[in-house]
């Protein structure tokens, strides 16, 4: 989200470049839900029903920076409440279940925090509460290298066979913090 992204850096974390998505303000991150849940479910499967048939293991990994807010000194933020609705608005359209999609948060700044594990939310009423619940604590530096660190070791901690593995990165800037190990 931004003019500000490193578009080379994006394009080399993700699998395949046609899976990354840029836009130029946060004020439009909720209106990419469908894009994002059409990148999601054709990686499923490029034919799938509705809701993204298959196991899927899915973690966010959502700025928490400083620099996603232009008031810096207030405990909450417009932009970090739009990230939290995406995420949210997301889970409506997916197959939350044990079977089916599991969901974790990983957040970061200077610090990355695993808010929610794919284990710990079945039922994506209480998981859209939990998103939806979590607190704007802004780091200063945005810290991707170990947000992606902590996705793949949720995704070791907690495999599932045959699960397809997506994660789904939210930033807003490029990497401040150990960024010559952003790019696995």
């Amino acid at each position: 989200v931004s003019g500000a992204v490193d578009l080379d850096e994006l394009n080399t974390i993700a699998s395949d470049s046609s899976l990354v998505v840029v836009i130029d303000d946060f004020d439009l991150l909720e209106t990419m839900v469908d894009t994002v849940i059409d990148l999601t479910c054709d990686t499923i499967d490029p034919t799938p029903a509705p809701g993204c048939e298959g196991a899927t293991d899915l973690i966010f990994i959502a700025d928490r920076s400083g620099s996603i807010c232009e008031d810096k000194d207030v405990p909450t933020c417009d932009n970090w409440e739009t990230v939290l609705n995406f995420m949210a608005n997301m889970v409506e359209d997916l197959n939350v279940g044990a079977g089916a999609t599991r969901i974790g948060v990983v957040v970061y700044g200077n610090m990355v925090y695993l808010e929610i594990s794919l284990t710990d939310y079945d039922n994506a009423d209480a998981l859209k509460d939990a998103i939806l619940a979590i607190e704007y604590d802004p780091n200063k530096r945005t810290n991707i290298a170990d947000a992606i660190v902590a996705m793949v070791q949720e995704f070791e901690d907690n495999p599932r066979t045959g699960a397809t593995l997506i994660g789904v990165l939210i930033s807003d800037g490029i990497s401040t913090v150990n960024s010559e190990r952003t790019i696995p």
